[in-house]
């Protein structure tokens, strides 16, 4: 299973009527109780991938 990796940005994109804070209190939220977690990539930006 290929694991993908989302960025804040990359969010804002996609739900561009969507404020961004109300987007980062949702993923906090997720990875709070273990839905998603957090991968720093190589650039030093956060990204978002679904637990397993």
């Amino acid at each position: 299973m290929q694991h993908i990796q989302v960025s804040l940005a990359d969010l804002e994109q996609r739900f561009d009527k969507v404020e961004s804070s109300t987007i980062f209190r949702a993923f906090k939220s997720f990875e709070d109780n273990f839905i998603v977690h957090t991968v720093d990539d190589v650039k030093g930006s956060v990204k978002y991938a679904v637990c397993d």
